[in-house]
């Protein structure tokens, strides 16, 4: 909603003066937008001496009651919202035939603007702006059953702090619990942009819920990491045609991401509304995991043993996540095992030539490799100095956790990431941690959920 660079929020602003008009409250500045009912200009409200962003009503429509009403729906559906994901109102009203909507300036750059600049953003950037969508749009619903109905990149800040602010509920609609609905536009017209609307928009239909703005921001996520929309067509109706027949793109084959990332996106593109994610709640979590492989946490051997043993007994194939890794990983990981059994049986031989030789059926017990010292329990490779900070051991230990698990829902092995946490021991200090065990059961019953789901339908 602003260009890259403005005045500042403190400044006297001389330029807002020499265009000379001023609308309420208000005097206008550049234009920083523009849509179909009207544009966004940025402003100095003057009796707040404050920058805000202002968007005016095009005449032809301030002359139609229809439109103005239109017009002051969206300033008090957006009025309800009190959300730091979501563009905040300030004020509407007309004057001399003008109809004004006064709002936060959010002082950054929307995402279709980034795009153009960028070509295509980052993985971590795109689930970073989902999540925020998804913390925005379940508060919207959770609270007053509102869909968006036209999530795009253009209605998705960036901040300049580097948070986002989802833009442009004007044409939201409320579902009310009796099942009926409330609409800014009449019954079974499309509403929302072609290349982002789902299929039960793109039929006109009356029951949508939070799940078709669901399948609008996993085109958006699919348009930002590829560089290009997944149907596209200089034709409108071509690609209304396309959400409807054409079959789901797999993303991975046209960008390098994760295929966490990408099976993410595949299920909220579902033709079918059952087939995508149940719940915003369910994207912000999908999200936050995946977003946890792009923080550096060291994991150790020890870490591994401990949590996964039982995965790694039976094989499981290791993560793809990172392939031009893969081999890397792989070399180093062979390595340092190769060193561990030479270490051993080093060890072994010299402990054999300096004590008697172990009682019979103890020959094959695996001694502590560390020559030197007392023996120590189970989880002392992992006890913490008296000063270490117990928040930090927890998200570290999740962080293992969250990647070990996704590895195996990556590959639709639910039950084997459901074993993860169900032998998961957490190292002695942490063991009564609150915190702690509720993040572990709430992945638990996720991961059984999920299980339930897999049994009874076939994920794409």
């Amino acid at each position: 909603m602003a260009e890259e660079k403005g005045p500042e929020k403190g400044s006297d602003i001389p330029a807002f003066g020499a265009t000379g008009r001023r609308v309420g409250d208000y005097l206008l500045g550049q234009m920083i937008g523009a849509g179909g009912m009207g544009s966004v200009f940025l402003a100095k409200q003057i009796s707040m001496q404050r920058l805000v962003a202002v968007k005016i009503l095009r005449a032809d429509y301030s002359a139609q009651p229809e439109y103005t009403e239109r017009f002051f729906r969206e300033v008090r559906l957006l009025a309800k919202l009190e959300n730091p994901y979501i563009v905040q109102a300030i004020e509407a009203g007309v004057d001399k035939w003008t109809c004004f909507f006064a709002m936060e300036y959010v002082d950054g750059r929307d995402l279709r603007t980034e795009l153009a600049i960028q070509e295509r953003l980052t993985e971590k950037e795109v689930l970073s702006a989902a999540r925020d969508v998804a913390r925005a749009m379940g508060y919207a619903w959770s609270k007053f059953n509102m869909v968006h109905r036209d999530i795009k990149p253009a209605n998705i800040m960036r901040t300049r702090s580097g948070g986002t602010k989802l833009l442009d509920v004007g044409i939201s609609k409320i579902i009310n619990p009796s099942g009926r609905h409330t609409e800014l536009t009449s019954s079974g017209v499309m509403i929302g942009s072609p290349v982002y609307i789902s299929p039960e928009q793109a039929r006109g239909s009356k029951e949508i819920d939070f799940r078709s703005d669901i399948y609008s921001l996993g085109i958006t996520m699919y348009h930002l990491l590829s560089g290009h929309p997944p149907y596209d067509s200089p034709n409108a109706m071509s690609v209304v045609s396309m959400h409807l027949k054409n079959p789901v793109p797999i993303l991975r084959k046209e960008a390098a991401v994760t295929p966490g990332t990408s099976t993410l996106i595949h299920e909220m593109m579902s033709k079918d509304p059952a087939g995508r994610p149940a719940s915003w709640e369910e994207i912000e979590r999908r999200t936050t995991r995946l977003l946890a492989q792009f923080e550096t946490v060291p994991i150790s051997l020890a870490d591994l043993a401990d949590v996964d043993g039982d995965s790694v007994k039976k094989g499981t194939k290791p993560s793809e996540s990172f392939p031009h890794r893969k081999k890397f990983l792989l070399a180093a990981v062979t390595g340092l095992l190769i060193l561990a059994v030479l270490l051993s049986v080093l060890i072994f031989f010299i402990r054999k030539n300096r004590t008697a030789a172990p009682a019979a059926g103890q020959g094959n017990v695996v001694e502590n490799t560390v020559p030197a010292g007392p023996k120590t329990d189970p989880d002392a490779g992992r006890q913490p100095t008296p000063d270490s900070d117990p928040a930090e051991r927890r998200k570290t230990e999740m962080t293992v956790l969250l990647r070990l698990s996704g590895e195996r829902e990556t590959a639709k092995d639910f039950a084997g990431a459901l074993r993860i946490w169900q032998n998961y021991r957490p190292p002695a200090d942490l063991q009564n941690d609150p915190e702690l065990q509720r993040n572990v059961a709430e992945q638990i019953r996720y991961l059984e959920e999920r299980l339930r789901r897999q049994s009874e339908d076939v994920t794409p």
